[in-house]
C-alpha cells in the first residue's frame, strides 16, 4: 500500500510539473514516465486529471455567473439614481466652472509634472536596460559554466556594446511649457510611451550608454573583466586538458596514419592480394607445406609478395620460410582479422584498427578545445601569450625523448625494438595533429610558425638516427644469437619502419609543414644499411657456426626423395651441370642435351666421370664435377634415383648453402623499398611508353640518375653475397685449425676439403638468383635495357673473385692439415717403438726369433686401411695417392729413424730379423692400396733389413760393389748407426742362428764392422 501511495504522489507531481511547466518539459516528463514502466498508469491519471480540471472549470464559470447576474441588478438600480445625478450635476457643473478658472492659475505647476513624468519614465526604461544588462550577464555565466565559449563571447560583446559601443542620449526640455514637447513626442498629450522610450541590447541611444560614469557600469565593467579572466582561464584548462588528452592519441592516431601509408607501399610495390593465388602458393613445387608457418598471415598483401619475392629467388624450394613474418612490421601485417595474436607473438603487434582509424578520420573533432582556445585568446587580443604558452607546453611533445618514459638509448635492443613502432607512431600522430591544426586554423598567429615544426623535427631526425645507431652498433658488438643481439631480420623490419615513417610524415604533411628528410634517407640507404651488412656477417657466422658444431664431419647420407629435395635439390648441389657453358659442353663427348638429367655421359669412361682427363677447362669444375657425378651418377630423374644415396660434402655444407640463399633473400628485402628515389622506374616507364617513348634508348637517356642508383644497389648486392662467401670461409678455416684435440680431427679434415672444393664452385651456383634478385630489384623493363645488363654484368663479375681462391686455399689447408692429422696418428701408434716392451717380450731384443709381425704393425696398417677406406672415399685421386704416400713414407721414416738414433738404445739380431716381418705386412698393404710405387716406399727400410740380417755381411762390407749392386738403397749412415748399438746374443739365441739363418756376430765383431762400413 505505501508503494503504491508513492507512486501516486510521484505521479501526480509529475502531472503537476507537465502542466504547469514549459512545452520543452514534455518530453522529459513522458520519458521519465516511461522509464519509471508507468505506461499504463499514467493515460488513467491524465484522464482523472482532466475531469477534475474540467470540473473546476466548471464550479468557477458557475460562480461568476451569478456574480454577473448579480452586477446587472445593481445596474438597474442605480439607473434610477442617474435622475438624480444628473440634477446633481449641473450643480457640480457650475462649481467646475468655479473651479476650472482656479486650475487655470495652477498650469504651470502642471507642466513641471509633466516633466517630472517623463523623467520618471525615462527612468523606467533605464531601469529595464539595466535588467537586460544583468540578464545578459547570468546568460554569460551559465554559458560559461555549460562550456558554450562560443555563445559567452558574443554574450560579452553584445554587453560591452550596450555599456560602452554608443553615443550618449540627450533630452532636452523644451523651454516655455509643453507645447513643444508635445511635438517631439509625436502629439501625445504630453505623455510618453514606454515603447519611444525603450532601446533594445547594443542599439544606439540606451539609457545604460548615457549613463557610463555610474556605478553600476563600473560595477558591471569590473564583473565583466572578471568573466574575461574567467574565461579565459576556462580556455586555458581547455587547452591544458587537450594537450595531456592528445598526447595518448598521436599513438593510435599516428598508427592509423602509418598503416594506410603501408597498405600504398605495399600497393606500389605490386603486394596485392589475390585470395586465390594467395592460397595457391601455400604449397610450391619444393612440397612443403607453408600454412603451418604462416597460419592467417598467407593471405595478408605483405606474405603474399614476400613468397611471390622468395619463389622468383627460388627459395621456397627449400621449405625454409617461417622467419619471413619476422622481417616486416607489425603495421604491414595489420588488418588481418584471422591474425591478431598472431601479429602479436611475432612482431609485437597493434591492436584496435579500426578505432585507430576512426580517430584518424575524426581528427577536427578531437581539435575543438584548441580551436575555443585560440578563439578566446583571438577575441581578447592575446595569441602571442597563447602562441608562447602552446610552444612551451606542446612542442616538447613532439620530442623523441617525450614519446617513451625511458631512454631509447638505455633500453636492450629487444626492449628497444617492440618499443620503437609505438615510438614512431607517436611522431607520425604528433605532426599528423599539428598539420591537421594548421590547415584548419584560422588563427595562425596564435600556433607556431611552420619553421619551428621544420626545426623540431631536424632535431627529432637527428636524436632518432643516434639512438637507432647506439641501438645496433651495441647490438651488434653482442653478436648474433645473444639475448640482445641483433639478427637481419630486425634490422629489415626497422628499416620498413623507418621507411614507412619517411612516406607518412611526408604524406601528411605534404604542403604545410616542410619536412626534410634528406637526413633520413641517407642513414637508411648509408647507415642502416652498413648495421644490416654487419649484423648479416654476425647472423650468417653464427648460423655456419651453429650448423658446423651440430655437424658429425660425415658425407651427406640421404635417405629419401624427401631428404633430397630438403636439402640438395633447391641449388641442385649434386650436379655441377648448371654450370656448365657452351664451350664445356662441348667437351663433354656424347652430351646431347646437358640439361636433361636422363642423357648419360661418356659412357667410354671410367668410373663414370664426366670429364675426360684431356679436359682443358676448369680444372676444378672437372674435380668436381667428376667427383659429384661418380656419386650420383646422371642416368635419371630425381624420382628414379635410388635411396639411400651418400654424397661427398657434408650436410654442413647442402645448410651453409641454404643460408647463403637466404642471406641473399635479406640483401633483396632490404633494397625492397630502401631505394632513394621516391618514383619508381616502373611509372617513369608507364609514362614514356604513353608518350611513345618506349626503347631502351630513350629510357637510359630520360632517368641517368636511375640506373646510377641501380648500379649502387646491384654493386652493394654482389659485394654482399662475396662478403658471405669470405665470412663463411673464415668460419670453416676457423673451425679447421681451431680444434687440435678432436676426435673427428681427420673425419673434420675431409669434410672441410670436400666442402671447400664445392664451396669454391658457390658463386656460380648462387649467380643466377643474384641475378634474378637483381631483376627483381630494378624490374623487368630496366633489367632488359642494354644499360641495365651492363650494370648487372659487371655487378655479377665481383662474385667469386676473391671468395673462390679462398675456398681453394681452404681446400689447400684442409689438404695439408688432413696430411698432418694422419701423421700425427701414426706417429702415435709408432710410439711403442721406442719402449722396447709389448706383449711377450721384448721388442728389439727379444733374444729369440719369431715367425709373425707385432701389433704395432697392425694397428697401424688397421687404421690406414679404415682411414682410406672410408674417411678417404670421396677425396680426389691425386690427394688419396698422395695421402698413401705421405702415410707409408712417414711410416718408413719413423721407423729407421728410430733404428739409428738412441730412441732405440739396444737391439739385437734377431730384433731386426722379427722386424722382417712387420716390413712384409706393410709391403702387402702397400700393394693392397692399388698405388703405384708405393711399395718403394720401404725399399730403405727392406735393405737396411736385410743387409744386417745377411749371414755374408762382413763379405759384403769388405767388397763394395758387391754390396751395392745387392743393397742399392741401404743407407750406410743407419746401418753404422746400427751396428753400433747391435748386442750380443745370449746362449739361446745362438742356438737359432743356425734355424733362422741370421749371422753370428757379437758385439766387437759388429763395431768393427760400422767402423769399416764408415770408413769406407
Amino acid at each position: 500500500m505505501e508503494l503504491d501511495r508513492r507512486k501516486v504522489e510521484a505521479i501526480k507531481a509529475l502531472l503537476q510539473d507537465l502542466a504547469s511547466g514549459s512545452a520543452d518539459q514534455v518530453p522529459v516528463c513522458l520519458r521519465t514516465a516511461l522509464e519509471r514502466g508507468w505506461n499504463d498508469d499514467l493515460p488513467r491519471y491524465i484522464l482523472m486529471t482532466e475531469e477534475r480540471k474540467r470540473e473546476e472549470v466548471q464550479r468557477n464559470c458557475k460562480r461568476h455567473q451569478e456574480e454577473f447576474l448579480q452586477s446587472v441588478d445593481q445596474l438597474v438600480s442605480i439607473a434610477g439614481e442617474a435622475g438624480s445625478l444628473l440634477a446633481g450635476s449641473e450643480r457640480l457643473g457650475q462649481a467646475i466652472n468655479g473651479a476650472g478658472r482656479r486650475a487655470r492659475g495652477k498650469a504651470d505647476d502642471l507642466s513641471i509634472l509633466q516633466i517630472a513624468q517623463r523623467h520618471t519614465a525615462a527612468a523606467v526604461l533605464g531601469m529595464d536596460d539595466c535588467l537586460v544588462v544583468l540578464g545578459l550577464v547570468e546568460r554569460i555565466e551559465s554559458t560559461i559554466t555549460s562550456g558554450r565559449y562560443y555563445s559567452a563571447l558574443s554574450t560579452l560583446d553584445r554587453v560591452e556594446k550596450m555599456l560602452h559601443g554608443r553615443h550618449q542620449m540627450s533630452y532636452r526640455l523644451t523651454q516655455g511649457g509643453g507645447r513643444g514637447l508635445d511635438d517631439r513626442m509625436g502629439g501625445r498629450g504630453g505623455l510618453l510611451a514606454a515603447d519611444d522610450l525603450y532601446e533594445p541590447a547594443g542599439v544606439e541611444g540606451s539609457y545604460v550608454q548615457a549613463i557610463q560614469h555610474n556605478a553600476f557600469v563600473r560595477k558591471v565593467d569590473e564583473y565583466i573583466t572578471k568573466l574575461r579572466t574567467r574565461i579565459v582561464k576556462k580556455g586555458m584548462a581547455e587547452l591544458n586538458h587537450w594537450l595531456l588528452r592528445i598526447r595518448d592519441l598521436s599513438v593510435p592516431i599516428g598508427r592509423a596514419a602509418c598503416e594506410r601509408m603501408a597498405r600504398h607501399l605495399l600497393f606500389s610495390r605490386g603486394f596485392e592480394v589475390d585470395v586465390a593465388c594467395a592460397s595457391s602458393v601455400r604449397k610450391g613445387s619444393h612440397g612443403f607445406e607453408d600454412g603451418e608457418a604462416f597460419g592467417s598471415y598467407r593471405n595478408v598483401p605483405v606474405m603474399h609478395g614476400l613468397l611471390k619475392l622468395a619463389e622468383a629467388l627460388g627459395f621456397e624450394k627449400w621449405g625454409d620460410l617461417g622467419w619471413l613474418p619476422k622481417c616486416v612490421p607489425s603495421i604491414f601485417l595489420a588488418g588481418n582479422a584471422e591474425g591478431g595474436k598472431g601479429v602479436r607473438q611475432v612482431v609485437g603487434g597493434i591492436s584496435g584498427g579500426s578505432h585507430n582509424s576512426e580517430l584518424l578520420d575524426s581528427l577536427e573533432d578531437e581539435l575543438h578545445s584548441v580551436h575555443i582556445a585560440l578563439l578566446i585568446h583571438a577575441h581578447f587580443g592575446e595569441l602571442s601569450g597563447f602562441q608562447q604558452y602552446y610552444t612551451k607546453n606542446r612542442l616538447p611533445q613532439g620530442e623523441l625523448r617525450a614519446m617513451h618514459t625511458v631512454d631509447l638509448a638505455t633500453m636492450t635492443f629487444e626492449d628497444f625494438s617492440r618499443s620503437l613502432p609505438d615510438t614512431l607512431a607517436g611522431l607520425v600522430g604528433f605532426f599528423t595533429i599539428e598539420t591537421k591544426l594548421l590547415q584548419e586554423s584560422d588563427q595562425l598567429d596564435g600556433l607556431p610558425a611552420k619553421q619551428a615544426y621544420g626545426d623540431l623535427w631536424m632535431t627529432v631526425q637527428r636524436d632518432l638516427i643516434d639512438v637507432v645507431k647506439t641501438q645496433l652498433d651495441r647490438a651488434n658488438q653482442l653478436g648474433y644469437g645473444g639475448e640482445s643481439g641483433c639478427e637481419p631480420t630486425t634490422v629489415l623490419c626497422l628499416k620498413e619502419e623507418l621507411v614507412t615513417l619517411s612516406r607518412t610524415l611526408l604524406d601528411v604533411t605534404g604542403g604545410t609543414i616542410d619536412i626534410n628528410m634528406t637526413h633520413m634517407l641517407h642513414f637508411i640507404q648509408v647507415g642502416l644499411r652498413s648495421a644490416f651488412d654487419l649484423s648479416q656477417k654476425n647472423w650468417l657466422k653464427g648460423e655456419v657456426i651453429e650448423i658446423l658444431r651440430d655437424d658429425s664431419w660425415q658425407p651427406l647420407f640421404v635417405a629419401d626423395l624427401y631428404d633430397f629435395k630438403r636439402l640438395v635439390a633447391p641449388l641442385d648441389l649434386h650436379s655441377v651441370l648448371q654450370l656448365l657453358d657452351d664451350e664445356d659442353l662441348d667437351e663433354i663427348e656424347g652430351a646431347k642435351n646437358p640439361l636433361d638429367l636422363t642423357t648419360s655421359f661418356n659412357d667410354d669412361l671410367e668410373d663414370n666421370q664426366l670429364f675426360s682427363e684431356d679436359y682443358d677447362g676448369d680444372p676444378l669444375l672437372r674435380s668436381v664435377g667428376n667427383m659429384l657425378n661418380s656419386a650420383v651418377p646422371a642416368t635419371g630423374t630425381q624420382q628414379e634415383m635410388r635411396f639411400p644415396m651418400t654424397l661427398p660434402f657434408s650436410s654442413a655444407y647442402c645448410k651453409t648453402a641454404r643460408a647463403l640463399h637466404r642471406y641473399v633473400l635479406h640483401c633483396c628485402l632490404f633494397n625492397l623499398g630502401s631505394r632513394t628515389k621516391a618514383k619508381s622506374f616502373e611509372a617513369v616507364k608507364a609514362t614514356l611508353v604513353a608518350s611513345g617513348a618506349g626503347r631502351d634508348e630513350d629510357l637510359e637517356s630520360t632517368r641517368p640518375e636511375d640506373f646510377a642508383d641501380a648500379s649502387r644497389q646491384c654493386e652493394w648486392l654482389a659485394n654482399a653475397l662475396e662478403e658471405g662467401l669470405l665470412d663463411v670461409y673464415d668460419v670453416y678455416e676457423d673451425f679447421l685449425v681451431g680444434r687440435e684435440q678432436d676426435r673427428y680431427a681427420l673425419s673434420k679434415g675431409c669434410q672441410i676439403y670436400l666442402d671447400s672444393v664445392n664451396f669454391a664452385l658457390m658463386p656460380d651456383r648462387l649467380l643466377p638468383i643474384l641475378s634474378d634478385a637483381m631483376m627483381f630489384m630494378l624490374g623487368r623493363v630496366m633489367a632488359g635495357s642494354p644499360a641495365g645488363q651492363r650494370i648487372m654484368d659487371e655487378a655479377l663479375a665481383v662474385v667469386g673473385d676473391t671468395s673462390r681462391s679462398a675456398f681453394e686455399t681452404l681446400a689447400a689447408k684442409a689438404r695439408d692439415y688432413i696430411f698432418i692429422t694422419t701423421r700425427n696418428e701414426i706417429s702415435e701408434l709408432l710410439a711403442v717403438l721406442g719402449q722396447n716392451v709389448e706383449v711377450g717380450g721384448n721388442l728389439w731384443t727379444p733374444g729369440v726369433p719369431t715367425t709373425a709381425s707385432h701389433p704395432w704393425v697392425n694397428d697401424v696398417i688397421t687404421f690406414l686401411r679404415v682411414t682410406f677406406m672410408t674417411k678417404l672415399t670421396f677425396l680426389p685421386t691425386d690427394v688419396r695417392d698422395s695421402l698413401h704416400y705421405l702415410a707409408c713414407s712417414h711410416i718408413h721414416s719413423e721407423v729407421i729413424q728410430r733404428l739409428a738414433t738412441d730412441a732405440i738404445p739396444k737391439i739385437d739380431v734377431y730384433g731386426l730379423y722379427n722386424l722382417k716381418f712387420d716390413l712384409r705386412e706393410l709391403e702387402d698393404f702397400a700393394d693392397e692400396c692399388g698405388v703405384i710405387g708405393l711399395k718403394d716406399c720401404f725399399k730403405e727400410l727392406r735393405d737396411l733389413v736385410e743387409f744386417l740380417t745377411d749371414v755374408q755381411i762382413e763379405e759384403l762390407v769388405a767388397d763394395r760393389r758387391a754390396l751395392e749392386r745387392k743393397y742399392p738403397n741401404l743407407p750406410e749412415p743407419k746401418a753404422v748407426a746400427v751396428l753400433r748399438k747391435l748386442q750380443n746374443l745370449s746362449a739361446m739365441g745362438l742356438a737359432h742362428t743356425g734355424s733362422v739363418n741370421v749371422p753370428s756376430i757379437d758385439q766387437r765383431k759388429a763395431q768393427a764392422l760400422a767402423n769399416s762400413l764408415s770408413a769406407a
